[in-house]
């Protein structure tokens, strides 16, 4: 979409996911992590392709190839599962938010039709369900400057952790 903000979404895809008792979920940077173990050392992002060869490598059963398209003031978002290993399509889903609002409540039905069309009973899904609008901001630009403050926090901690270690040790 060219909206930068948007970039969360896949983390929030992921939490929504997460939700499921019956599914193992890898993410993007576990993806990065066996690839490069495999000795595939330039990688730094993860495309469909590297998705399947990391997916077949390692016994993934569905990769999962969200994408999101914006139409005028609409966000589109589809969301295709292949099986890695036997190279085979799974399904398709999509739907449609009519504001950037409505991305959350988009996540969460696609998120839970996507548990349904793996195997997982409705009646589990409801049950683990927890709605990303209710316990979060329903602002993707405030969850964005969140995520940005945690990694900047993060990245500043660590350095705080290791000026500590290197003071200790040339004491």
């Amino acid at each position: 979409t060219g909206e930068k903000e948007l970039d969360v979404l896949s983390g929030l895809l992921v939490t929504s996911l997460e939700q499921s008792r019956k599914l193992s979920v890898v993410t993007q940077a576990r993806v990065l992590d066996l690839a490069i173990r495999d000795g595939r050392k330039e990688s730094t992002r993860v495309d469909e392709a590297l998705g399947r060869e990391v997916g077949s490598a390692h016994g993934v059963r569905a990769l999962l190839l969200p994408a999101i398209r914006k139409l005028g003031a609409t966000y589109s978002l589809e969301m295709r599962a292949v099986d890695p290993g036997r190279d085979e399509h799974l399904f398709t889903l999509s739907d449609r938010a009519t504001s950037k609002e409505g991305l959350l409540g988009l996540l969460d039905r696609l998120s839970e039709r996507t548990r349904t069309e793996l195997g997982e009973g409705r009646g589990e899904v409801e049950r683990s369900r927890v709605q990303l609008g209710e316990a979060m901001t329903r602002s993707v630009e405030a969850y964005q400057h969140y995520v940005a403050g945690l990694e900047g926090w993060l990245r500043d901690g660590q350095r705080a952790d290791t000026a500590e270690v290197v003071g200790d040790i040339g004491e």
